[in-house]
């Protein structure tokens, strides 16, 4: 029994020694925080090289559940609007645990503001696979290709990857299109938590198969994880890229709080999508409540343009301001009405504010009689929160 108590206690002094100056990957780089679920794969990925230089032949059969959408034959993802995944995009997260976000902490080549990420930095889910999937597209001709801008920090030793895989049968099995990982996926080497600049992006591009032709096609971004460092993903383009296209990326309100009566302005973010030059001008309405059906359908403004980066953008702010005269849920509408716009399905964005009164007088009372209006409720969990009245309860009284 001595015996056993002994063996015992110099496994867990091991065990800690092992945390403390056996990882050489993490001295004096980063904090990390060790669950005893988790200690198994640190410490077996320290002795082996399991999940190292292996890739997998196919995806988790874990795709399926995705959204059609209208006919194009031109997809194109910026991940700029804070909806994420972007409408008819799913995620597959089999762990449950880090999967694809996306960040605000850079963008392909510097143009624009967000991407989509896996922190493969502090993810110790060793050979994990997470998935971000597209909707299923039609459309698509044997010409066509796929094109998406990727970053990623090489961690030496580390073989984290990025696979890209095809179905042509709506989503019910995928053949492997792409497959880089480690060195051959590095954009810049780094054993600092990996942020890359505009000049440490890559483009790639990928034909199709001619199995695309008349099918439902989706397409799946597949990170592999080997506790390496960050990967970034964007400006995702399938299908053959019209010659003029310019897409409302994202509309901003500024600034917040949104209150009766006070000016909000309206700001928006324009991508050219287009194989010929950008237009000098262009035209946009905004509206409340639903889509402008024409240039004069709500506040509308031609613009002189001002196009950098790649792609090329242009940030616009409207020269009035939208001011809410009453409190509450709106939705403000953004459409594009270029003249030469060959793609009309990313003419549309939107953004969903809160309004509420200004109270200024007092003392203020509200009894929640007769409305809640221009209050507001705030639920961390999603799931309950304050309502008004107390159905099949008696009334609380009482401080």
């Amino acid at each position: 029994m001595k015996f056993l108590k002994l063996l015992l206690a110099c496994l867990c002094f091991l065990q800690v020694a092992y945390y403390q100056i056996g990882d050489s990957k993490h001295k004096n780089s980063r904090k990390v925080t060790i669950h005893r679920t988790s200690f198994s794969k640190i410490k077996t990925k320290a002795f082996s090289t399991k999940g190292r230089k292996r890739f997998h032949s196919k995806p988790r059969k874990q795709y399926g559940e995705l959204l059609s959408i209208p006919e194009k034959s031109y997809y194109i993802a910026d991940f700029e609007n804070s909806e994420f995944p972007p409408t008819g995009w799913s995620i597959k997260n089999p762990d449950e645990d880090v999967t694809w976000i996306r960040t605000t902490n850079a963008s392909g080549f510097g143009a624009g503001a967000a991407s989509a990420f896996m922190n493969f930095f502090d993810y110790n889910g060793y050979e994990e696979l997470d998935s971000l999937i597209t909707p299923i597209m039609t459309g698509l001709h044997a010409t066509d290709s796929l094109k998406f801008d990727v970053a990623y920090g090489y961690y030496d030793g580390s073989y984290d990857s990025l696979f890209v895989y095809i179905s042509t049968n709506g989503g019910a099995s995928f053949s492997r299109i792409y497959k880089k990982g480690g060195v051959g996926l590095q954009t810049a080497a780094t054993t600092d938590y990996f942020i890359p600049s505009p000049l440490q992006w890559r483009t790639e591009r990928i034909p199709m198969p001619a199995s695309v032709v008349n099918n439902n096609v989706v397409v799946a971004f597949v990170g592999y994880c080997d506790f390496g460092n960050n990967l970034y993903l964007d400006n995702v383009r399938i299908g053959k890229q019209p010659v003029n296209d310019i897409g409302v990326s994202s509309v901003s309100l500024v600034p917040e709080p949104y209150l009766v009566n006070v000016p909000i302005s309206v700001q928006i973010k324009l991508v050219w999508g287009g194989t010929g030059t950008p237009p000098q001008t262009t035209s946009l309405t905004y509206k409340i409540g639903s889509v402008p059906t024409s240039f004069n359908d709500g506040q509308s403004q031609n613009f002189n343009m001002f196009w950098f980066g790649t792609p090329p953008t242009a940030n616009l702010t409207f020269t009035n301001p939208y001011t809410p005269t009453s409190s509450g849920k709106k939705t403000m509408y953004v459409r594009s009405f270029a003249s030469t716009d060959s793609v009309s399905s990313n003419d549309v964005s939107s953004k969903t504010i809160v309004v509420t009164k200004i109270i200024n007088s007092f003392p203020h009372i509200d009894a929640f009689e007769d409305t809640t209006d221009g209050w507001s409720t705030n639920a961390i969990s999603s799931v309950n929160s304050w309502i008004r009245g107390t159905p099949s309860k008696s009334q609380i009284t009482g401080p």
